[in-house]
């Protein structure tokens, strides 16, 4: 189907009203005890459906939690070339499944530049 110019501005604006109308009705009820009991009626109904999943995703994935927890801890502290040596099933993990703060600049860069660094008194041990 095509539409011309106005037909899609007319689209947009309704779009736009039907969001503003539906965020104004959350905000009025969402502090009313009604709205907050269902959504725990809800969330926990969620929850005993899916207790199972859970479990289930983190026994499957235990190695992978573990090593991202502990790259999180050694990027932390500015040793990621310590976490290297002292897990490098660990490391391999994460690069196996393309971890993205092996990725990110923050990750990569930072332990370059924190030993290079003349200004900074902690790069000298």
């Amino acid at each position: 189907m095509d539409y011309s110019e106005q037909e899609i501005k007319h689209i947009v604006e309704m779009y736009k009203k039907k969001r503003d109308r539906e965020k104004q009705r959350y905000e009025t009820i969402k502090d009313t005890e009604a709205f907050k009991m269902e959504n725990r009626r809800r969330s926990k109904e969620h929850y005993d459906k899916n207790k199972s999943m859970k479990v289930r995703y983190y026994s499957e994935n235990k190695d992978y939690i573990n090593a991202k927890s502990s790259f999180d801890y050694y990027n932390k502290n500015n040793k990621i070339d310590e976490f290297k040596k002292k897990f490098p099933d660990r490391y391999k993990l994460l690069v196996s499944r393309n971890y993205a703060m092996l990725q990110s600049p923050s990750a990569s860069t930072e332990t370059a530049y924190s030993s290079s660094s003349s200004a900074d008194p902690e790069s000298s041990e």
